[in-house]
């Protein structure tokens, strides 16, 4: 019988391999809480501005990963309240220094991965954003050494489930689409954007709820569930870089 199973493993990053809503309010207390020292401007007012000037960029242009950088956030606030330039520097660097001395990994990534290496599998990352900061984040996670190649929305100049993004994580993985397994926590921009551009998905949602909401999706409820969908490739492991 042929062995239905994917070949190469792609995963997400955010809110896939480590828990993202947490961090997120940590990052956004810190930011706020550096604008009230600084500036004087109140912690919950500026949280609004800055939600209000990311609501902007959305609209102005969710498809780069542009769209993604909190300085700019902080550009356009300080910009519309005629205060100096200069801090949003220091917002921004406040910002990702508490997001990233808050992430923490799945208990089961490293496991997944390292299982995943194991057989011989190629392990890419694709993810929006822009690369240094997704790098930053793989590093302080501790998981970085075990991907062989990533896709970001920086580098192809298209977010997911933009299909020029998913057909940049094909190439990189060097099998056809359809043997290459996108796991991801969004059904839309990972799920449903990778099924339509050809390559195979599974829905990562540890939350029964949210599973049973998307039933027609494929899905599972911890990152080592992902295996099973994965097949041993042998002779792959001569081709990696050590």
């Amino acid at each position: 019988m042929t062995d239905s199973r994917a070949e190469c493993a792609l995963f997400d990053l955010d809110g896939t391999l480590y828990p993202v809503d947490a961090v997120y309010e940590t990052a956004m207390e810190a930011l706020c809480a550096e604008a009230e020292r600084r500036l004087g401007v109140p912690r919950a007012e500026m949280r609004d501005a800055v939600a209000a000037a990311g609501r902007a960029q959305w609209e102005a242009d969710h498809r780069t990963a542009g769209y993604h950088s909190r300085i700019i956030r902080c550009q356009r606030v300080l910009e519309a309240r005629g205060l100096p330039l200069r801090h949003a520097l220091a917002l921004d660097e406040a910002y990702w220094d508490a997001y990233l001395a808050a992430i923490r990994p799945y208990p089961d990534a490293a496991e997944t991965l390292s299982a995943l290496r194991s057989r011989g599998v190629r392990i890419g990352l694709g993810t929006n954003m822009t690369a240094g900061m997704q790098f930053r984040k793989l590093e302080r996670l501790g998981l970085a050494d075990f991907f062989d190649f990533a896709v970001t929305s920086e580098e192809t100049g298209v977010e997911k489930p933009a299909p020029e993004f998913f057909a940049a994580c094909a190439a990189k993985a060097r099998c056809p689409a359809e043997r290459c397994l996108f796991v991801g926590d969004n059904p839309d921009a990972d799920v449903r954007g990778a099924l339509g551009a050809g390559l195979r998905a599974v829905w990562f949602a540890p939350d029964p709820a949210k599973r049973a909401a998307h039933p027609d999706l494929p899905s599972v409820a911890s990152l080592s569930g992902t295996l099973e969908w994965i097949r041993p490739v042998p002779g792959r492991d001569e081709e990696r870089i050590p």
